[in-house]
């Protein structure tokens, strides 16, 4: 049976049914001398479309033509450094027509499909780009463009879904995206994705790619609960340190799932694989100060947008960021003095920090009934695939002791950390089939 979607608690479906096209004929490539002909016949085909939905559901197949041109070039040529630039810069064109393309486009409800497809390709693209930044990861022009192309793939989503799509919806479709497919650091991968994604976003959309990340990596927590084997294999030094595009988002991403784990031997497995991580990445030389110092700046500003929001009666949103004003002392201290992987741990301390009291001063009433019903529907399936067990009628206690505290208008941090509790243990019963 499927993994029930715990992490992510959204059991609406939006229909995508529909795969993003793949390419497997290439044809001929950007640095061929009669490509003009390729890129003739896609403005020809663009300009005897009518609909615009069509023209952008072309755009989207030119933009997926583009990516396998890149990922061919980078098969058959990957030491020819000025072509694979080009071929990257014509790729990332496409992405920023595309975008353009959707502009044209005025009612997000005719676009449903559309929308499903969008989202769906943005994010098998920038996991593809992924993989060629780790390929292609001995010249740093290569890396530069092909991070630039990753920018302008995030860019482009959150500009078009912000204009066309709502919150909820975007959240399904974005849940939907992140879950498909084998892959065993499925959780890690998405919670990086949305760690890039969330910094272009207003408020409500920032509010449910922080809360998705947050129950992707609750739900990885628990599963390593259920499981603490997988420490030792997929999610070991050699499993998450290496083959990476970027190790300080790695870091920064293991320390956030670190921050929510309940699990006291698991949290301390954790903080020593995160350190043979972080050793691991300042003797490869990964660890630049230039970069910590970006992330450190990132981090003022998240501060600044997130002073704003806390409210009054929100007491741990200002605990939290009271702790994060001294990370970044901190930060600042440890740069001055040349230790920039103790600087860097202050920014990642402080980043998880500034999630917290966002969440903390912007979820809702509502919020917590929609999770609650959510988690009650997990519950049902469990019941329905494992039967009766101890741990099940813990879970259920939990369920009903937190929707007691919600419909008593209980503190929002005992509510948020009740509801966390119940996503950790779903998955751990789920990891355990008991």
């Amino acid at each position: 049976m499927k993994r029930l979607a715990t992490i992510g608690f959204i059991v609406v479906s939006l229909g995508v049914s529909t795969p993003v096209l793949a390419q497997e004929n290439v044809g001929l490539l950007p640095t061929n001398p009669f490509y003009f002909l390729k890129e003739w016949g896609r403005s020809f085909r663009r300009a005897v479309t009518p609909s615009i939905l069509k023209k952008v559901e072309l755009g989207m197949q030119v933009r997926e033509e583009k990516l396998a041109e890149l990922k061919k070039m980078a098969s058959i040529a990957a030491d020819r450094v000025n072509s694979l630039v080009f071929t990257i810069d014509n790729y990332t064109d496409s992405v920023i027509r595309l975008t353009e393309l959707f502009e044209a486009i005025t009612d997000g409800a005719a676009a449903e499909r559309i929308l499903n497809l969008f989202v769906e390709q943005s994010v098998k693209h920038y996991a593809e780009i992924d993989a060629l930044r780790i390929q292609l990861n001995d010249d740093e022009s290569l890396q530069n463009d092909l991070a630039n192309a990753q920018d302008a793939l995030l860019d482009s989503l959150a500009q078009v879904v912000q204009r066309l799509d709502s919150p909820e919806k975007f959240a399904v479709r974005l849940h939907t995206a992140l879950i498909q497919g084998e892959d065993p650091l499925k959780e890690i991968h998405a919670a990086e994705f949305l760690e890039r994604l969330e910094q272009r976003l207003n408020t409500a959309f920032k509010k449910v790619v922080v809360q998705l990340q947050e129950n992707l990596l609750l739900n990885l927590s628990g599963r390593l609960a259920g499981n603490m084997s997988l420490l030792g294999e997929t999610f070991s030094v050699d499993g998450l340190g290496s083959a990476v595009s970027d190790p300080l988002l790695r870091l920064m991403v293991l320390d956030e799932l670190r921050e929510l784990v309940i699990n006291s031997e698991l949290k301390n497995q954790l903080s020593v694989l995160r350190q043979n991580i972080l050793e691991r990445t300042e003797n490869d030389g990964g660890l630049i100060e230039e970069q910590v110092t970006a992330a450190l700046k990132l981090l003022k500003n998240q501060l600044s947008e997130v002073e704003a929001l806390v409210k009054e009666g929100a007491p741990a949103a200002q605990q939290l960021m009271n702790r994060v004003v001294f990370n970044i002392e901190q930060a600042d201290e440890l740069l001055s003095e040349g230790n920039v992987g103790g600087a860097f741990g202050q920014v990642t301390a402080g980043n998880a920090g500034i999630k917290g009291a966002f969440l903390y001063s912007t979820l809702t009433e509502k919020d917590f009934l929609s999770d609650e019903a959510l988690l009650r529907s997990a519950y049902d399936e469990l019941v329905k695939k494992i039967g009766n067990s101890d741990l099940l009628h813990q879970a259920e206690k939990e369920i009903i002791d937190v929707s007691k505290l919600i419909n008593a208008g209980g503190s929002r941090e005992k509510i948020i950390n009740s509801l966390r509790s119940i996503k950790t243990l779903l998955a751990t019963i789920e990891a355990l089939g008991a």
